[in-house]
């Protein structure tokens, strides 16, 4: 029950997000380029994010991917991510696994669940093979960041940041 205002949130500033892309395309704005940790060729336009945004949308429906959301107490979430957490697929590679923290408020995770399910859309292959492949050489950066680090996310965190800033 606490899921469905952030969903309506996340809906919200998707069509926002497709509408200002729409508008980009017919000006001719240049594309976005994702973190060159990701890929030094990586790059995405409009296009590209209004496919991952449809993506997004049908996320959170019941015809795509599953989204199974665990709610975990604050000393079991990561403290790179302390409120929100794609934790991957599950054994059914159409259901993505994300965990909120016990307790926070929907204002609080909401920006942070954006993230999540842009992830989740990449991760999965809803958005398609371009973001999928994004989402895998993220995964293979951070596969080589040691273990001590800080935030073993982080090259997906930046690819999200990008994405993000480019709605």
């Amino acid at each position: 029950m606490r899921i469905v205002p952030i969903a309506i949130a996340i809906l919200a500033a998707t069509s926002l997000a497709v509408a200002r892309e729409a508008r980009a395309s017919t000006t001719g704005a240049p594309p976005a380029t994702a973190p060159a940790t990701a890929s030094p060729n990586a790059a995405f336009g409009p296009s590209d994010i209004q496919t991952l945004l449809a993506a997004l949308h049908c996320e959170l429906t019941p015809q795509c991917t599953r989204v199974n959301v665990q709610f975990k107490p604050a000393a079991d979430m990561p403290s790179y991510d302390p409120l929100v957490h794609y934790a991957g697929l599950g054994s059914d590679p159409r259901t993505a696994i994300v965990w909120v923290r016990e307790g926070a408020s929907s204002d609080a995770i909401q920006s942070a669940l954006l993230g999540v399910m842009i992830l989740a859309c990449m991760d999965d292959g809803e958005a398609g093979s371009k973001w999928k492949s994004f989402y895998d050489l993220a995964s293979a950066a951070d596969a080589r960041v040691p273990a001590s680090a800080p935030d073993p996310y982080l090259n997906r965190h930046k690819l999200v940041q990008a994405i993000i800033g480019s709605l």
